[in-house]
């Protein structure tokens, strides 16, 4: 295992003083590691996870040659916003299940 992936398995289980977890990116990345980043997570999650609702999961549907095109043409930005989405997905899966109609009688 390289540095930058026994890197990302630590930032995986880290959790920030509310319990949340972290990013998995420290925003100090260049363009082309988010890139690749973003090739690697979407051909396998590192947390061996799925969750349908992970962007990397959903552009890991493309085929290799469509999603390296499609990512190699993002700005830094659109990387960034796609880890951010990710962390979305990653803290709304620990979070409790809750009912929208929680202390609502139907």
């Amino acid at each position: 295992m390289d540095q930058a992936t026994e890197q990302i398995q630590a930032r995986l289980h880290k959790r920030d003083s509310q319990g949340r977890p972290v990013s998995l990116i420290t925003g100090q990345e260049t363009l082309e590691e988010l890139r690749n980043l973003i090739i690697q997570f979407s051909q396998a999650c590192p947390a061996k996870q799925t969750h349908f609702q992970c962007p990397f999961f959903i552009i890991g549907t493309l085929s290799y040659a469509s999603l390296t095109k499609l990512v190699n043409n993002f700005p830094r930005e659109a990387c960034l916003d796609l880890f951010q989405m990710e962390w979305n997905c990653r803290s709304q899966a620990m979070a409790p299940c809750s009912s929208a109609h929680q202390g609502n009688p139907p």
